[in-house]
This record gives structure tokens, sequence and C-alpha cells, in this order.
């Protein structure tokens, strides 16, 4: 018995981690599951006394397998930062899932299924917002290379590629647990369902995609891809030597019709980067409005670093670090957009990486552990962030862009917010180089593509050593510049005024999906006062 439940185990993981983007195939995801179901059904079907340890057991080895699969290029920036993601991950999808276990003893097949969806999308939207973030592996992710399946994400957001990956599991299951016990007929019938419910929405995404028609209004352009390595040059560079870099290598592309010159994230990055109060006084900045002016009509845009400093007692906010006893820090990983005769425009990033860039539940725990940030990405203290999104303007041209910095790009709603706030199109910054030619960079731009598709916006994608690319409304890659390679990229990217149905609802599936819960619970509780007053 002991054996089975292993096989079920890792092979549920080793499925999921297969089916991730750019490991083997996003179609496994489709059956990923039934093995950990038939997992749980043996463990509630036998005889041991020690059956929720076993679940409990089987199912964290089933995930931590997923995680290790999907994730192990952590490493390579921080073996600790590494272990840390991996465990806390694992933990996470073991203790919900233990949650629709304890329900699935308690209740029918159908209400202990309607309860595991309802509640798997809830935690993926959990694990969104709170401190410990890593959306990484949300089911509805899995597409991203695989766009032509999910065009209809413009209505649903990814959550409705979860509940796909769901509904086409337990219908799965249920044919293969009941296959020998059924006739030939109703298992072709049941056979027949689980395709119709696998192909109808990618048939629906193929209409869609031939009846897509690209906004005609369009602007040119200019991608840097530096290809800076961060472990031993970036940060050791002066930022006008990176400037004339930069410059030297777009002067012979720019025209008439430029309208964007974009660079990557941190782009200017030396020592803790520019006190942002005295921004006018630095040669950088001057530096950079004798460019614009050289080239008006272009709008110079670039990854950056910001601090403020603050000499008094009382921390000035949240996230500000000591430097001494009377001084405090704020950090601030930024883009800036300079054009000529217009005031610098500033966006701090506000999605941060868990223990990298921020410090999780930090009113706690630094009164317990000190700092205990990790080293990854080149950053190892607490960043401050903007409040709210803010779009790049270009008021004589009358554009609107979403700054949008690296791991921002992972989030949909926060990226609709732009959106609302009138972005045409989006520019993503980013430096990827901290996990070498591993999946990482491809899986993170391909999390672009699906941002494109929710949002029906194009995107302009500037990564330090790639990939850089630009990108169209329906998540098509166009335009790209191989990884590890220096270089410009120059296109034309698509503006759009027009919001989607996600863009004007945003998450409402999980509005319906917390009804769903409510509902589960109060038929358990129905389910429970019958029984006991019937004992």
């Amino acid at each position: 018995m002991f054996k089975k439940y292993l096989f079920y185990s890792v092979f549920s993981g080793v499925l999921l981690g297969f089916s991730w983007p750019h490991y083997f195939w996003e179609g496994f995801i489709f059956i990923a599951l039934v093995p950990l179901f038939f997992l749980v059904e043996g463990i509630i079907a036998s005889k041991t006394k020690s059956k929720y340890f076993l679940f409990l057991f089987f199912s964290f080895l089933t995930f931590l397998i997923w995680n290790v699969i999907t994730t192990y290029w952590l490493y390579i920036a921080s073996i600790t930062g590494a272990v840390a993601a991996i465990l806390i991950n694992t933990f996470y999808y073991t203790f919900f899932f233990s949650i629709y276990y304890f329900f699935r003893r308690k209740t029918s097949n159908l209400v202990s299924y309607l309860f595991l969806i309802a509640l798997w999308v809830c935690f993926e939207h959990f694990h969104f917002n709170w401190d410990l973030t890593w959306p990484w592996l949300t089911f509805g992710h899995v597409f991203s290379e695989q766009t032509a399946w999910v065009q209809w994400y413009e209505y649903t957001g990814v959550f409705g590629g979860s509940i796909w990956v769901l509904i086409s599991n337990i219908l799965t299951f249920e044919f293969f647990k009941k296959y020998k016990k059924t006739s030939k007929k109703k298992n072709l019938k049941r056979g027949s369902l689980i395709a119709l419910i696998i192909f109808i929405p990618i048939g629906v995404s193929q209409i869609m995609l031939l009846t897509h028609k690209t906004n005609e209004k369009k602007i040119e352009a200019i991608v840097v891809q530096p290809n800076i390595n961060p472990y031993s040059e970036k940060f050791y560079l002066r930022n006008e030597q990176l400037l004339d870099t930069l410059t030297s290598m777009a002067e012979d592309t720019i025209s008439e019709e430029t309208a964007y010159i974009v660079a990557p994230e941190t782009y200017f990055s030396q020592g803790l980067g520019l006190e942002l109060s005295k921004l006018k006084h630095y040669p950088l900045y001057k530096k950079i409005n004798s460019f614009a002016k050289k080239h008006p009509n272009v709008n110079f845009v670039s990854g950056i670093q910001f601090y403020n400093t603050y000499f008094q007692e009382e921390r000035p906010s949240p996230s500000s670090n000591k430097i001494n006893n009377y001084g405090w820090i704020e950090n601030f990983n930024s883009m800036i957009q300079i054009k000529h005769k217009d005031s610098a425009q500033i966006y701090h990033k506000s999605k941060l990486v868990a223990g990298v860039e921020t410090f999780p539940f930090r009113s706690t725990l630094e009164k317990l552990l000190g700092n205990v940030m990790i080293d990854m990405g080149g950053v190892s203290f607490p960043l401050t962030i903007q409040d709210s999104v803010s779009i790049f303007v270009d008021a004589q041209k009358q554009i609107m862009a979403a700054p949008i910095i690296c791991y921002e790009a992972v989030y949909g709603e926060h990226v609709r917010d732009y959106v609302l706030k009138g972005a045409q199109f989006l520019m993503i910054i980013s430096n990827d180089a901290w996990w070498g030619n591993s999946p990482a960079h491809k899986q993170l731009l391909s999390l672009s593509r699906l941002r494109a598709i929710e949002t029906r916006r194009s995107i302009v994608r500037s990564a330090n050593t790639g990939i850089s690319a630009f990108i169209d409304e329906t998540g098509a890659v166009y335009n790209s510049l191989k990884y590890d390679s220096k270089g410009i990229l120059i296109d034309k990217v698509a503006l759009s005024n027009k919001e989607t149905f996600y863009t004007k609802n945003g998450n409402y599936i999980i509005k319906i999906a917390i009804i769903v819960i409510f509902t589960c619970f109060l038929i358990l509780l129905k389910n429970t006062f019958i029984k006991s007053k019937k004992n």
C-alpha cells in the first residue's frame, strides 16, 4: 500500500512539474492531479489509523516535487532563498489541500469537488496578496506559452484557466475510477465530455484569434538590451558610463517616428542610486536631458535606483531602514521617463519579491529575528513601494504607458489597474540575469504574454540580458532578442483604449468562489447536524 501511495504522490508531482512552460508539455496539466486524487481516495478508504499523517506526508511530497522542478533555478541566486521559497510554497499548498481532504471525508463527491475548485482559486488569489506572495505556480499561468489556447482570458483572467484545469482533472479522475464498473457506452459518453471540456475552450480561443483586430494606431519604440553581468559588472559601473553605452547603441536607429527608448530594470544602479530629492543636481540627469533635447520627440525610459534619507529619531515609514542612531533611508526600485521640456515622471515598484525586496510580517518578525533579508536579485534590504500605480504620459502625443517593473508582470489585477488609469500599452522592464540561462527568464516573459491577453494591450519589454521583446494584444511575440546577447530592437507597438471584460470587472471569479465555499460549509453543517440528530 505504501508503494502505491508513493507512486501516486511522485507521479502527480512530476506531471505538475513537467506541465510548466519550458519543460515538457502543458497538456500534462489536464491529468496531473489524477494520481493525487487516487491517493486521497485510497487513504480515505484504508483502515489504517494514521490516515491523516499519510495524507500530509504524501501530499507534501507531491507539492514539493512540483515546486522543485518548476522553481529549482532560485538556487542560482541564493540557495537559502531557494530552500525557503520552495518549502514555504510546499507547506502552503499542503495546508489548503488538507482542508479539502477533511471536507472530502465529510461530504459527497459533488460538494467536495465544488469546494475544492472554489478553495483552490481563493487560495491562489490569496497568494497574490499576502506578505509571502508567490503566485508563480497559479494553475492559470501554465498556459503562458500556449496563448492560442486561452484568448478567453480577456473575460476570466488566469483564474478561469485554473478552474479549467481543476474541472478537467476531476472529470478524468472520475472516468478512470469508474471505468471498469461502467459500460462501454457510458465510458464513451464520459470520455467525450472530458474531450469537450478540454477542446471547446481551445476552439473558442482559435475563433477569437481569427476575429481579433489590432488597433491601427501605432507608435515606434526602441528597446535596449545591454547584457551586463549583475554579479561582476552591473553595480560597479558608473551611471554616466552606462548612459553613454545606451545612447551609443540607440543613436543610429532613432528616427522622426521614434516615440520611446526603453532600457531595463535598475539600469542606473551605481551605489545606492540617486537621492530622489536632489535628482536635478546629478550629472546623470543633466546628461539625459541633453540627450532628450537632441531628440525632442523621444521619451527616454529606464530603470533606476533612488533613495531618500531622513535624520530623525522616529521611523519615517514602515519600509525605511536605519543607518545610524538618528538616520533612516528609504530605497526604491524605480522607473523614470524623461522628455524634452517635460518634467521627469517617476514610478516606484509596488509589487515586491517577498524576502528579497520586502520583509514579510516585518512589524513582528524584525523584533524577533533582526534583518534576515535574503541577498537575491541585487537587493538585501526592504524597499519602499508606491501606494498605487501611476502611468507615464506623453502629453504632446497623447500617449499613456504603463510602467511595470519585472515581478509586477506576474500580477494580472495589478496590471489591470494601469489600464483602468488609461494606459494604452504596457512597458515592462526587467533584469532576469540573476537566474542565469534557466527557465526563469523564459517563464517571466511568458507570464507577460498573459497580461497582454487579459487587458488587450501590446507590450514593449526590455530585459538586461534578455529576452527583450515586442508582444501584441493576443500575447504573440513578434520581435525579440536572444538571451545573453547585446543589442537593440526597433518596432511598432499598437495603442488601445478599449477595456476588456476582465479589465472592467477584475477577479469576479473569486467573489463567486467565496459564495460557493460558504454554501458548501452550510451543507457540511447541515449534514453534521442531521447525522448527530440521528445518533
